[in-house]
């Protein structure tokens, strides 16, 4: 199993304006997958050894292994990342009742309250569809005319319910977010990532310029130094094509 580097540890790896690339023309599991695989190869002593001899720097397999650790490392702190900002199942259910909530207010306003100034004042709340801030304005809305809704379906308790779920929501958000410290982290994290894309790419590419090389008259393995990846995207545009 692959030990992580730290996020301080890549930070002084790959400080600001080292090479990036945050379009390597490869989906990110596919990347690492080819890069894990091209380390094996020069494990093969024929392999590392014929591409040695035709000029390939010694080290390159090596540093092929740390930069795809790096970027392992990189991709998983840069996912943590996202996750923590992205809502959780409490949260989607919250978001839910709060819909339902915010329809069923809207509805009976709407049927109720028809003086110029309430048709104006829903008709905005309608247009910008902000749950959370909608679901207040409704529930100030209709709480002093609460005697004017007549529908028996109407319950009193859902304007106390959905202030206290805007609330826990509202929180739940802010915490999500942290504000500009947890949004700077993350943008900070999926730079270094894309820097250890640039040193994976970089890497493969001069190791596998070698290896076709060096087994330009072996098909199979002149095909393990090229991409997978690229080799089934070709053949389904051919298709597609054809």
């Amino acid at each position: 199993m692959t030990v992580l580097r730290t996020v301080e540890e890549l930070l002084r790896a790959y400080p600001k304006g080292a090479a990036e690339n945050a379009s390597p023309g490869i989906a990110y599991p596919d990347l690492g997958g080819e890069a894990a695989f091209t380390v094996g190869l020069g494990k093969k002593k024929k392999v590392g050894d014929r591409c040695t001899a035709c000029g390939l720097r010694p080290e390159a397999w090596a540093e092929l292994a740390e930069a795809h650790r790096d970027f392992v490392s990189a991709q998983a702190h840069f996912e943590a990342a996202l996750a923590r900002s992205k809502p959780d199942e409490a949260s989607k259910q919250r978001v839910v009742e709060l819909t339902s909530l915010r329809r069923e207010l809207m509805a009976h306003a709407t049927f109720y309250f028809t003086t110029p100034a309430d048709v104006e004042r829903l008709a905005v709340l309608k247009k910008r569809q902000r749950v959370i801030a909608d679901v207040r304005a409704l529930v100030q809305m209709i709480r002093p005319r609460r005697a004017l809704i007549l529908d028996p379906t109407f319950k009193t308790e859902w304007l106390d319910d959905a202030l206290a779920l805007a609330e826990v929501e509202e929180k739940a958000r802010a915490a999500r977010t942290a504000s500009a410290a947890v949004k700077r982290a993350r943008t900070q994290l999926r730079l270094v990532r894309d820097r250890t894309v640039a040193r994976v790419v970089e890497l493969l590419g001069e190791i596998r310029m070698y290896g076709k090389h060096a087994f330009r008259n072996d098909p199979k393995l002149r095909a393990a130094f090229g991409s997978e990846y690229l080799r089934e995207k070709r053949k389904r545009q051919k298709k597609r094509k054809g």
